[in-house]
This record gives structure tokens, sequence and C-alpha cells, in this order.
């Protein structure tokens, strides 16, 4: 990771992105980079949201909403980056809680989200009006019921966290 992170491999990933947007297997490939490289201390995950690495995920994750593979890799970078503040962290936990609906059956993707939502709430205030919403409940309560041993434990510690705020 270090080689990587010093050779550039943050910013070629970024790269990647802006340059190949429509290309779903680079942008997943790119995208997963970052999640990886962004568990490497939490100056490469400040330096992924300074380059716009969150706005990239974000608008992958749209343009390719069926793309599980895609989905799943931008979850688990969430859980990692910081998505910005306000309107930005809004915006990846809702794009969040579409992946989930798009992918019910999807384990590692339910998982995934609601960590991710988890992390979003815990960085980001406006994030605990979006996980009150009655759909994105719904959806939360779904995967909380279908991945009982995984994602429950998640949802119970986002909604400890809605109840202080």
């Amino acid at each position: 990771r270090e080689l990587v992170t010093a050779g550039g491999g943050l910013r070629a990933a970024i790269r990647i992105m802006k340059s190949y947007p429509d290309d779903d297997s680079l942008v997943t490939s790119a995208c997963g980079i970052l999640g990886e490289l962004s568990q490497f201390g939490t100056n490469n995950a400040n330096i992924i949201s300074q380059v716009g690495g969150a706005e990239l995920v974000i608008k992958a994750m749209s343009d390719f909403p069926d793309a599980e593979l895609l989905q799943e890799v931008a979850c688990s970078t969430f859980r990692h980056i910081p998505p910005g503040k306000g309107n930005r962290a809004t915006k990846a936990a809702w794009i969040v809680v579409r992946a989930m609906e798009n992918h019910p059956e999807s384990a590692y993707i339910q998982f995934e989200a609601s960590s991710a939502l988890l992390k979003l709430a815990t960085v980001a205030k406006p994030v605990a009006a979006v996980l009150r919403d009655e759909k994105v409940r719904s959806v939360l309560n779904m995967a909380r019921k279908e991945f009982e041993e995984h994602v429950a434990p998640v949802v119970e510690e986002i909604d400890e966290i809605l109840s202080e705020k």
C-alpha cells in the first residue's frame, strides 16, 4: 500500500475515474484502489476526499446503479473516506441507500452500505435526516431482517446515533 501511495496510486485512480467515466470495469477497479488505500491512514482518506474522490464515487454509483460489483466496492469505500460536509454527505447517503434498494439480495452490499451509512451518520449531522426518512427506515429494516447476523448490529448502532441527535 505504501508503494502504491508513494508511486502516485491515489492520483492515478482519480485520473482513471475522470478519464474513463463510461468504463464500469475501470471505474470499479479505481474505486477499489481508493477504498483500499483509504484504509491505510487517515491522511490517505483525507487526500482522496480533497481531490474529489468522494464526488467521483457518488458519480460512479449514480452512473452504474446496476453494476453490483461497483456498488459493493463503492459502499465499502464510503466506510473509509469522508464524503465532506452538508450536501455531499447527504448525497452520498442517498446513493448508498439506492444501492441497497437496487441489490436487496446482496448480503455484501447490504452490510457495506449499512456500515457506510453508520460512518456517514457519525461524521455528518445532515445524514441523520436521511436516516430518519420513512423510505430509508424501510430499506434498513428489510436489510436488518434479511441479514440479521451481520447487518442488524450495524442498524442498531445507527438507531443509537439517531436517538442521540
